[in-house]
């Protein structure tokens, strides 16, 4: 089964498409197109939150939303005002770039890190809960992916890197401590046949 995760941000779209072996990224905005397949046995099980704080971005805001109110004060009050080409001009400079910073959202993103690939998601577009959920799945999917590759026991391998692979599971939570002594026992007792 195939699931799904679309996400827009102002000009940025992301879109996920999850199966039991791959993530397939799309990612669209103004400055590049990337469309790419990271295969779930190389993607880690660590989440890393990262955030902007929105007081720089206000202030800025707030600082290009009054340039155009005392523009306007001016041309009407002042004595001896700017010229109209001057105003329209200002005027058509900052009240845009101050109603983007307004309406725009600042970095607020989930990673999953820890294996070779990372993962990147807005983390409240559709919401908190969706994105948390799909989140949950990719990691959980890539553990069964990892689980099935590497948890077989090979006698042909020697007894180090084959522990070494066990400890090695165990220690990712890929594995419980019960499956991980069972595993060694299964190891060891068919490497006596």
């Amino acid at each position: 089964m195939i699931e799904t995760l679309r996400q827009k941000r102002l000009f940025s779209n992301r879109e996920f498409e999850l199966t039991d072996q791959e993530l397939s990224i799309k990612s669209y905005s103004p400055k590049e197109k990337k469309e790419f397949t990271i295969k779930l046995d190389t993607i880690g099980q660590e989440i890393y939150y990262q955030s902007d704080p929105p007081t720089i971005k206000n202030i800025i805001a707030a600082i290009c939303g009054l340039v155009p109110v005392a523009i306007t004060i001016a041309y009407f009050f002042a004595k001896e005002p700017p010229d109209s080409a001057t105003t329209v001009v200002n005027l058509v400079i900052w009240t845009p770039m101050a109603l983007i910073l307004f309406l725009s959202k600042g970095k607020n993103d989930v990673h999953i890190i820890g294996g070779q690939n990372t993962a990147t998601f807005f983390r409240d577009i559709p919401n908190i809960e969706t994105v948390d959920n799909f989140v949950k799945k990719v990691i959980d999917k890539s553990k069964e992916c990892i689980y099935k590759k590497y948890a077989k026991v090979d006698t042909d391998l020697p007894e180090e890197q084959q522990m070494s692979t066990f400890h090695w599971l165990y220690s990712r939570d890929i594995i419980s401590e019960t499956e991980y002594e069972r595993l060694k026992q299964e190891y060891k007792t068919k490497k006596i046949f």
